[in-house]
């Protein structure tokens, strides 16, 4: 016999008209109580099992023994239920970036009685009530990753299992995850320098910032202060140089230069380190 979770569990069985003083039913070898949910009915020669709202726990070997004064038999009946699976267990953060997160977890401990197709893939951002679906995996599948995420933006993430009955109760992270980098941008370069200022230009070099951020440093912008109006920093180099140092040339006599370079990673330009000390470009030739 097979029935679905949430449907009864009728038995009915005919003694054959033999009056019968002693009638028991037995779930799993185990005696069978009449409840509000366990009925039995009958006669002296008809019994009627009736069990409501069935459920994954009263599949299994149903008996019914019969006895009377001349004896006593017996008769069984195997009933299967088919439900929804179980929900996934334990599902947990295992990675993050910009724009993705990677997400794990465990199987189902039950398939219900049918067998698992997938497992449902939900989000929300953590400031709404309304879930949707990022995707599906195989039955045989416990990861997932889902991009095209918000950076600063805080996301809530929940798995469920499904059959050909439906969908199980969702396992559901702890916790929101807010997208944003593993790395920030580097520190300031340290130790900036000008050397060798002459009519025609002058030397700057520098050291690598102590902290990187995490992230490699590509390269480095050289800014220059200018008085002119209006007044400000502006970059002498439009894309990030490689090295830690610079010859600058086609300075005016008399200008005043100063200086100040900030360093470049994955996460964007850092912190500048402080300005040099103001030069005025001179004319050797003169006094």
């Amino acid at each position: 016999m097979l029935v679905h979770s949430g449907t009864s569990i009728i038995i009915d069985v005919d003694l054959l008209g033999v009056p019968v003083p002693i009638v028991e039913w037995l779930h799993n070898d185990m005696p069978l109580v009449r409840s509000s949910q366990v009925a039995i009915t009958g006669n002296d020669t008809h019994s009627t099992l009736q069990i409501r709202n069935s459920s994954l726990e009263h599949a299994g070997v149903y008996r019914i023994t019969a006895a009377n004064d001349a004896g006593s038999d017996s008769a069984k009946f195997d009933v299967i239920i088919k439900d929804r699976p179980s929900a996934p267990k334990n599902l947990s953060m295992t990675s993050t970036s910009d724009d993705r997160v990677s997400l794990q977890w465990e199987h189902s401990e039950s398939d219900g009685g049918s067998p698992i197709t997938g497992y449902v893939v939900e989000k929300r951002n953590a400031e709404c009530a309304n879930w949707s679906k990022v995707g599906m995996v195989t039955s045989d599948s416990t990861a997932y990753k889902t991009d095209r995420l918000s950076q600063g933006s805080s996301y809530v993430f929940r798995v469920s299992a499904e059959n050909s009955i439906g969908m199980s109760k969702h396992v559901e992270l702890a916790k929101p995850i807010t997208i944003k980098l593993p790395y920030s941008p580097p520190g300031p370069p340290r130790n900036l320098t000008v050397s060798e200022v002459t009519h025609r230009g002058c030397r700057l070099m520098w050291q690598a910032p102590a902290h990187d951020g995490g992230s490699p440093v590509t390269g480095y912008i050289v800014e220059e202060y200018s008085t002119r109006y209006p007044p400000g920093w502006n970059k002498l180099t439009k894309q990030p140089i490689e090295g830690c140092d610079m010859d600058i040339e086609n300075f005016d006599i008399d200008e005043k230069v100063e200086f100040r370079v900030l360093a470049v990673n994955a996460a964007g330009y850092g912190q500048p380190c402080l300005g040099t000390d103001v030069a005025t470009i001179k004319d050797p030739l003169g006094e």
